[in-house]
C-alpha cells in the first residue's frame, strides 16, 4: 500500500455494535471535505463480545479501501489504545486523528479540522466541536477557538506526542494529564463551525444500550438535512 497518507486516524470499538454501525455509515454518507485516499483509517476492536466484529467486516466488504486496517485487540482503553495505535499502525503521515464510535459527522468535518490545525504553527491539537456540545457556545470568527482540553474526536500534529516522560493517570498517560503537559508548549483548540454530532450514547438521553429512540431519530433527520 503506498505510503502517501496525510492523516493517520483511529477509531476504537468495544461492544455497542449499533453505535459503530451508525458511525461507519455516517463516515461515508457525509462528505468529509477531505480526500480519504490520504487517510490511513484504522479500526481497533477491543475484543468486543457482541456483533461488533461482524458490523466492521460487513462495512469493509461493502466499502473497499475506507478502513485500511482492522485489528481485534485486548481492551486497552483509550490512552493505552492510542499509544498502541501509534506504535503499530501509524505511517509517516504528518497528523494523527481519532474519532469515537458514537459519532454522526457533519459536512466538511475533516476539512474543518485540517484547516483549523493549520491556522497557526503553535496549534497542536484541535477537537471536533459538536452541534450539541457546550463548547459551541463560544463564538469565534476564526477557524478555531482556544481551549484547555479536547475529547475523543480530534486531529493533532504528531510532534505533540514526542514526550520524554510518562505521565501519571489512566492508561499510559491519562488523556487529561497529557493535555496539561502539552499546554506547556502547544495551544489546544476546538474547530469552528461544528464538525460532529456527538453524545449519541450519552446517559442523559436515557438509552445506554439502544439508540433507537426519539433522540436517535432526530439525529438521523439532521443527517438527511446535512446531505
Amino acid at each position: 500500500m503506498p505510503n502517501n497518507f496525510v492523516i493517520d486516524m483511529v477509531m476504537f470499538a468495544y461492544n455497542r455494535a449499533e453505535y459503530t454501525d451508525m458511525t461507519l455509515k455516517s463516515l461515508i454518507e457525509i462528505d468529509s471535505g477531505f480526500d480519504f485516499d490520504k487517510v490511513n483509517f484504522v479500526v481497533i476492536n477491543h475484543s468486543s463480545t457482541d456483533n461488533t466484529t461482524d458490523v466492521i467486516k460487513d462495512f469493509m466488504n461493502k466499502n473497499k479501501g475506507i478502513i485500511n486496517k482492522f485489528c481485534t485487540e485486548s481492551n486497552r482503553g483509550v490512552s493505552n489504545g492510542l499509544e498502541h495505535f501509534r506504535n503499530h499502525y501509524c505511517t509517516s503521515a504528518k497528523y494523527i486523528g481519532k474519532i469515537d464510535n458514537d459519532s454522526i459527522f457533519t459536512k466538511n468535518w475533516l476539512k474543518y479540522l485540517y484547516d483549523a490545525i493549520n491556522t497557526e504553527n503553535n496549534l497542536g491539537i484541535v477537537g471536533a466541536a459538536a452541534n450539541y456540545d457546550q463548547h459551541v457556545g463560544f463564538i469565534n470568527k476564526g477557524k478555531y477557538f482556544k481551549s484547555s482540553f479536547v475529547g475523543g474526536r480530534f486531529l493533532a500534529k504528531k510532534e505533540i506526542f514526542k514526550i520524554n516522560k510518562k505521565l501519571r493517570g489512566s492508561g499510559i498517560w491519562g488523556w487529561g494529564k497529557f493535555q496539561e503537559y502539552i499546554l506547556q508548549k502547544w495551544d489546544i483548540g476546538w474547530c469552528n463551525p461544528p464538525a460532529v454530532i456527538e453524545h449519541v450514547g450519552d446517559n442523559k438521553f436515557k438509552h445506554e444500550k439502544s439508540i433507537k429512540s426519539v433522540e436517535y431519530i432526530n439525529y438521523m433527520k439532521e443527517i438527511e438535512r446535512l446531505k
